[in-house]
């Protein structure tokens, strides 16, 4: 993959991932029609994130309804500044020295 095409492709995770995480709906299919060029890519992605989320929903619906031992859906969010997994802005790389 280019250089450009990954950071195409990590604008487009991002971009996904955040809607997910502020609960928005995502169009599965837009987002695949404004990257065609990384359509393999963002459906192997998509196809795996849904598979997570279907697995995950059971033990989420466990936690909320036990209170006090819910567990939140991306941890360190709250640490990171809103970000998922407490991960630092795009083009951050002194986060991995």
């Amino acid at each position: 993959m280019s250089p450009d095409a990954d950071e195409r492709l990590h604008v487009a995770l991002l971009t996904f991932l955040e809607s997910a995480e502020r609960g928005a709906p995502v169009d599965r299919e837009a987002l695949l029609t404004d990257y065609p060029d990384l359509n393999l890519e963002l459906r192997d992605f998509l196809d795996t994130y849904a598979l997570v989320e279907r697995v995950a929903a059971p033990v989420r619906e466990l936690a909320r309804d036990r209170r006090g031992l819910a567990v939140p859906i991306s941890p360190g969010a709250q640490a990171g500044g809103g970000r998922p997994w407490g991960l630092p802005p795009p083009g951050d790389v002194s986060a991995g020295r």
